[in-house]
């Protein structure tokens, strides 16, 4: 019993442990921490993406192929080792669950991991202290918009469009208060979503090709 007793209190440590580690994500020494810790969405992307691309090489390497996401125990879970220092929970899960989407269908197609250089790229040009009216919440919603708009206009046109001119030739004055630090959120979040709709896009158009060839 005693030992027992012992091995629950080690385990608990052990555990109590790696929750205190810092998120390597916030403290990066790039300019991708600045991204994470201004938007709870882009951080839970990036740590469902890593996620999702690691659960599909192990698949591969078990030798059972594609499995449907719900069957993922991570994606089904869906929190991404959350932390209330993350910021917003939905925004972070919901993060998570198109970055762990996207992670899986790259890995299992042979694809490189690319979400890091994509994300470095969205990041580009935010300063630990740029100005903004948007709040954390405010900032993930105009993110997760461009994001949704974006990857829906990669997969459907193919064709890149600038995010900030799409967020400023659909949004009426009244809808933010200001429209600059909307769209600048908006336009990042466009980029990111129109790299993984246009992705999608082209693995649609090799699975089609393969079908005609089988016939």
């Amino acid at each position: 019993m005693v030992k027992m007793l012992g091995i629950v209190l080690v385990l608990l440590a052990v555990n109590a442990a790696m929750a205190e580690q810092p998120d390597r994500h916030l403290d990066s020494t790039n300019h991708t921490h600045v991204l994470y810790q201004r938007s709870a969405y882009a951080h839970g992307y990036m740590h469902g993406y890593e996620d999702g691309f690691h659960n599909a090489d192990i698949d591969i390497h078990m030798g059972r192929g594609a499995r449907a996401l719900d069957k993922i125990d991570d994606y089904r879970k869906g929190d991404g080792g959350y932390r209330s220092e993350f910021g917003d929970r939905h925004y972070f899960e919901a993060g998570y669950k198109e970055g762990f989407k996207e992670g899986y269908s790259d890995s299992i197609q042979g694809l490189q991991f690319r979400a890091v250089s994509e994300v470095r790229k969205i990041a580009a040009g935010m300063g630990k202290d740029q100005d903004s009216t948007l709040s954390g919440k405010d900032f993930d919603r105009a993110f997760a918009t461009g994001y949704d708009v974006g990857r829906k206009n990669g997969i459907d046109a193919g064709t890149d469009e600038d995010g900030y001119a799409t967020c400023r030739s659909n949004l009426s004055r009244s809808q933010v208060s200001d429209q600059t630090d909307y769209c600048d959120a908006f336009a990042r979040g466009f980029s990111l979503g129109f790299s993984d709709g246009l992705v999608t896009r082209e693995s649609r158009h090799t699975e089609t090709a393969k079908s005609f060839q089988q016939r």
